[in-house]
């Protein structure tokens, strides 16, 4: 996963430990044992994973931002970039991610949608997965379309997606490009989830964090300048003497009334 010229923050995996939210990967305040956007929302996904930390500014969270502007020349490199990352987390570490997840595989892949139906129609995620990133396979599936337009961004709402395939009790791997708060992964996992779905993970490209907030930026550098980026926090040798995620399955019980929606 590392090697990447002129990439520093691509390299900068994630990985469990103290201060670490066991459930999204965020720096959290000593103490914590989730992070503030995790204890505002329902933990619905069976794994969470990201490719690397995207702080905000930075080579990966531009590149995010860039893609998706259809008038930016360098959008075909772009999503050679980001498909490549995606290819190479995928080929070494899909399997760390199905055995924290408690399943032999993911049977289906899919890309979470835009929030906004119209940005959805041109959006390149989905294009991504199912065309660049041969560890994919012939497991893609268009399985969600954006939901209800009201949705409130970065709350969680299990109307913010409408299932459109039967996920007919697969155990589902869903591609995102960005996690800022995971209020809308965690929404895709309860629309899926109601339709029948065994089990809901999600890999993420980038995961955002805000790089000038307190020691956010020393902890990064502590990051990259130990430990190696070819492993991710789901393989054994990162995960051992640290706590685990701990959070119980929920359902439709558990979930928020969506016309009060929960702010992350």
């Amino acid at each position: 996963m590392g090697g990447l010229s002129g990439a520093p923050d691509a390299t900068i995996t994630p990985r469990p430990g103290p201060g670490v939210c066991p459930a999204c990967f965020n720096f959290m305040v000593p103490g914590e044992r989730r992070c503030r956007a995790c204890r505002a929302h329902p933990q619905l996904l069976s794994v969470m994973a990201a490719v690397a930390y995207a702080p905000g500014g930075g080579w990966l969270h531009r590149r995010l931002a860039d893609y998706k502007r259809a008038s930016e020349p360098a959008v075909p490199d772009l999503a050679i970039e980001l498909a490549g990352l995606l290819s190479r987390f995928l080929g070494g570490h899909e399997a760390c991610l199905a055995t924290a997840a408690g399943v032999a595989g993911f049977d289906i892949v899919a890309a979470v949608p835009s929030g906004d139906a119209r940005r959805d129609r041109i959006h390149p995620l989905r294009r991504l997965v199912a065309e660049r990133v041969p560890e994919v396979g012939g497991r893609y599936r268009h399985l969600l379309s954006t939901g209800v337009q009201s949705a409130a961004p970065r709350r969680f709402d299990p109307r913010r997606f409408v299932v459109i395939e039967d996920p007919a009790r697969a155990n589902v791997l869903l591609i995102d490009d960005v996690w800022t708060t995971g209020a809308t992964a965690q929404s895709a996992a309860a629309a899926l989830l109601a339709a029948g779905a065994a089990g809901v993970g999600v890999l993420v490209i980038g995961r955002y964090v805000n790089g000038s907030w307190g020691g956010i930026s020393r902890r990064l550098s502590e990051l990259a300048s130990g430990g190696s980026p070819d492993r991710c926090a789901h393989c054994p040798a990162s995960r051992t003497g640290t706590h685990s995620v701990g959070s119980r399955s929920m359902g439709p019980s558990d979930w928020p009334a969506p016309s009060a929606g929960i702010s992350a």
